[in-house]
Order: structure tokens, then C-alpha cells, then sequence
């Protein structure tokens, strides 16, 4: 304190309130930059994080939509081949009326 009453004797009368009345001001200002900032900040990275949620999401429904394709081309082919195999059992059948059911034995 003694310092500052030095001082405002020295440079005169009310030099100290003079020299830093935009102080407070300038002080606030620098806050309120800095707490934008941050702000745009959060944003920003809301932003990149809606961007990655969405793109994932994106990747996670064409990767869905590949495995259901998959699977109805499998169930697909699953059912060809029975179909297959059940018209060669029928054309067995018919090639061989009697011997198409008649199980071998085996000699012992």
C-alpha cells in the first residue's frame, strides 16, 4: 500500500485510477474472448462428434444391409440345392421303381 501511495505522489493526483481504468474492462473482454472460444470449441467438436455418430451409423446399416443380402442369397441357395437333390431322388425313383427304397445288406 505504501508503495502505491508512493507512486500516486510521484506521477501525481489520481495517476493510478487513470492508468488503469481500462484494465477492469480490457480484463473482462479477454474473459469473455476466452470463454467464446471454448465455447466454439464444444461446438466444433459436437459437431465432429455428430459427423462420426452419423457416419458410423451410416457404415453400421450398409454393413446390416450386406449380411441380410448374405443371407437371403444363402437361403436362396439353400433351397436350389434341395430342390436339386430332391428331383434326383425323383429321377432315381423313376430310372429304378423297384430298387430305389431297397436298403443293401451287408454280408456277414
Amino acid at each position: 500500500l505504501q508503495r502505491l501511495i508512493g507512486i500516486e505522489f510521484t506521477c501525481g493526483e489520481n495517476a493510478l485510477e487513470k492508468r488503469t481504468q481500462y484494465v477492469f474492462s480490457a480484463f473482462n473482454k479477454i474473459q469473455q474472448s476466452e470463454t467464446v472460444i471454448r465455447a466454439s470449441n464444444i461446438s466444433a467438436r459436437s459437431i465432429s462428434e455428430l459427423k462420426f455418430e452419423s457416419t458410423l451409423n451410416q457404415n453400421n446399416r450398409t454393413l446390416q444391409n450386406s449380411i441380410l443380402q448374405q443371407r437371403l442369397r444363402l437361403e436362396i441357395e439353400n433351397q436350389k440345392l434341395q430342390n436339386d437333390i430332391e428331383k434326383e431322388l425323383i429321377r432315381q425313383q423313376i430310372s429304378n421303381p423297384s430298387g430305389a427304397f431297397q436298403h443293401r445288406r451287408n454280408p456277414q
